[in-house]
């Protein structure tokens, strides 16, 4: 394990004898979070993370850090103690093959396990983890549990190594909207694959002919994913019950659920799970928006640029992911069930225990 580019105070040499158990008391017996607190951790080319926090209201003392490979980690390494008000600490590694996760106790009462959100491959776009966000019952959904991403079919031979270290037990495929036929089986080394069909099939290629040929504007395209998430929500609900409750059983994770691009389907399903776990509307939006910056316009319509300017403007709002999206489809399933839990009672027969056992697979125990 490396070292710290920063400084260990000498006061704060952390004991290792009852290291685990005092950690795991921290991490597993928080009460209600009095503090807003959070952390952002971010990868360089050469492997090394810069971890920053904000803590609010402020805190004094110091926050400790402990580092580990492994997602469902039950002791953790030593790294560092600094100083609250610091904000910042640099860990170096080198290593681009493996995911390092970080927990952080601040002032001895608040924890909080941080690591990096997207994998960075050249092929599959739009692969990220969906953990790590707070609950309005201040836990933290857990990381390296449930991965995003559009289809693997363009992974390359340099993504194999970063997406192995994701240790994935299921991949399931959310199938083409196209109506393509698809693979029998995963890229993933040793995972299992199943693709889940929707119950009705977009037709994706026929809307795009459209696109190119400028029969539908920009404006269409908004439109057109406003009817796409409505039709997801109320016309699929087999397939989506059927992801859901796949979710129930813990010897299934660590799970990737994927679909063409990772921004319809499985936003949606995405959307599901964090409103189940308590997740603020406005984190759940932010990490649906994610996806506009992994859905470069320039790698996925290489020839755009050579076709008219109206044409290019309606593909980028295409492949844009907008706030309303989401809004529009949860303020239907709101006035119609009078909330998503009760959608998620009434239409994916996905009752309140099931909820309350997801929660308790996919946060860190309080």
């Amino acid at each position: 394990m490396k070292r710290a580019t920063t400084e260990r105070p000498q006061q704060g040499t952390i004991a290792r004898g009852a290291l685990t158990a005092v950690l795991l008391l921290l991490l597993f017996s928080c009460a209600k979070q009095p503090y807003y607190i959070d952390t952002i951790t971010q990868q360089d080319r050469e492997g090394n993370y810069r971890i920053r926090w904000d803590v609010q209201p402020s805190m004094e003392g110091n926050v400790e850090i402990f580092v580990s490979n492994d997602a469902f980690a039950t002791s953790w390494q030593p790294f560092v103690i600094e100083a609250i008000r610091k904000e910042t600490t640099t860990y170096t590694s080198h290593d681009l093959i493996e995911q390092t996760y970080f927990l952080m106790v601040f002032d001895g009462q608040e924890t909080r396990v941080t690591s990096t959100r997207v994998i960075p491959t050249a092929g599959p776009v739009n692969l990220r983890d969906i953990g790590g966000y707070m609950t309005d019952s201040g836990q933290q959904m857990r990381w390296g549990m449930i991965y995003r991403s559009g289809d693997l079919s363009r992974i390359q031979r340099e993504d194999e190594p970063l997406i192995s270290r994701m240790r994935i037990k299921n991949h399931l495929s959310l199938a083409s909207a196209y109506g393509q036929p698809r693979r029998s089986s995963s890229q993933i080394p040793y995972a299992k694959f199943a693709t889940i069909e929707p119950d009705v099939y977009v037709d994706f290629n026929g809307f795009q002919e459209k696109i190119y040929s400028g029969k539908v504007d920009a404006e269409s395209v908004v439109y057109f994913y406003n009817d796409l998430f409505n039709s997801i929500a109320f016309e699929s609900t087999h397939q989506i019950s059927s992801v859901l409750h796949f979710l129930l059983e813990p010897e299934h994770y660590p799970i990737l659920i994927s679909d063409d691009l990772g921004n319809t389907r499985v936003a949606f399903i995405t959307m599901l799970i964090q409103n189940i776990l308590g997740v603020s509307r406005s984190d759940i939006i932010n990490d649906y928006l994610l996806s506009n910056a992994l859905l470069p316009v320039n790698q996925l319509e290489p020839h755009g640029f050579f076709l008219t300017t109206a044409i290019q403007e309606t593909l980028t709002e295409y492949y844009r992911s907008r706030p309303n999206d989401l809004h529009s489809v949860t303020s239907a399933i709101e006035h119609n069930y009078g909330s998503i839990s009760k959608y998620l009672e009434e239409v994916l027969d996905f009752d309140k225990a099931d909820q309350a056992r997801l929660r308790s697979i996919l946060l860190y125990r309080q």
